[in-house]
């Protein structure tokens, strides 16, 4: 969350973010600059009560945005902010805690799971390529394998499209001071396609992974 004050010499300004704070009087921005952003979000909501243009972010030729299908900011919640209202609903033992930006969601682990559950919706249905991106860390490297059983360097699910046991999965693991990402394509399905990679880091500061996976190739 960023905060905006006495904006001057501006054309326009875009809010990448649907709950930027923008300290509440008239002359923050000035009445002659365009404001660009989310539709709802608070830039709007500021711009209808200055009566200030006001202009819907358009993600198909921001850069940063372009095929953008989910993006969740977990601020105290599980909302899609990216436009396409692929909303999460939050079950379990799920809290919030300060991230890296702005929050991060944290959950309850192996005996006192939670979960977030993203209903599926076209902007889902991926046939020739995805990148997904996410900080993790672990508190606690007690996880569970690949088949449900407990084990004090186990698996914890990041990503699982379909459920944790099959279909696409993307897991993260500590062990002999690497973290380790491992992406599966679909566990049941064979041949079967899956890739992993280490890095010696420290499992309880933050960690930002990137996994690209085409039709032939994949990457982390």
């Amino acid at each position: 969350m960023g905060a905006f004050s006495t904006c001057t010499g501006l054309t326009s300004i875009t809010f990448n973010s649907a709950t930027t704070t923008i300290y509440d009087y008239e002359r923050t921005i000035p009445a002659t600059t365009k404001i660009i952003g989310y539709d709802p979000s608070t830039a709007k909501d500021y711009a209808t009560k200055y009566n200030i243009t006001f202009e819907v972010i358009n993600l198909a030729t921001n850069d940063i945005y372009r095929g953008l299908v989910a993006y969740y900011e977990f601020e105290g919640n599980a909302n899609d902010s990216s436009g396409n209202a692929n909303d999460g609903n939050i079950q379990g033992k799920v809290t919030f805690e300060n991230g890296v930006i702005k929050k991060a969601i944290k959950f309850g682990g192996v005996y006192n799971p939670g979960v977030v559950r993203v209903p599926t919706s076209d902007s889902l249905k991926f046939s020739d390529a995805l990148c997904i991106s996410f900080f993790t860390k672990i508190d606690d490297t007690t996880g569970v394998t690949g088949y449900g059983a407990v084990e004090k360097y186990g698996f914890h699910t990041v990503i699982a499209k379909s459920h944790d046991t099959s279909g696409t999965a993307i897991w993260s693991v500590f062990y002999d001071d690497c973290l380790s990402i491992v992406y599966f394509s679909d566990w049941y399905s064979y041949p079967q396609f899956s890739i992993s990679g280490s890095a010696k880091v420290n499992p309880k500061n933050w960690n930002h992974v990137v996994l690209a996976i085409t039709n032939n190739s994949a990457k982390i």
